[in-house]
């Protein structure tokens, strides 16, 4: 499948790579990194990953990644082959709180 990222989940990723430079010089390359990496599998494999159940409209999944502790929150859209990234969102901020922007 493709993987496609919103605008809203690509500046959420951007600000946490700025934030995570700035804390420790480097590290923003290591979450770039990590994040393709978990982006990749999930356009090998769109339901690895766990749904999140509470969502009524669509197929809502959440992909951790582990490192820095991050979920790539994402909808499979089968018709058209495609996931699409929604949020970019820290395990430490409030669960559902990406739902309602940054």
């Amino acid at each position: 499948m493709i993987v496609r990222w919103s605008r809203l989940a690509a500046t959420q990723l951007f600000d946490a790579g700025d934030y995570i430079g700035q804390q420790r010089p480097g590290w923003d390359e290591r979450l770039y990194i990590a994040t393709r990496r978990v982006t990749e599998r999930i356009g090998q494999q769109p339901r690895v990953f766990p749904q999140i159940f509470d969502i009524h409209d669509g197929e809502v999944r959440r992909a951790l990644v582990r490192v820095f502790e991050y979920w790539v929150i994402y909808e499979v859209i089968e018709p058209r082959n495609q996931c699409i990234v929604l949020a970019f969102w820290s395990t430490r901020r409030h669960p559902q709180g990406w739902r309602h922007g940054p």
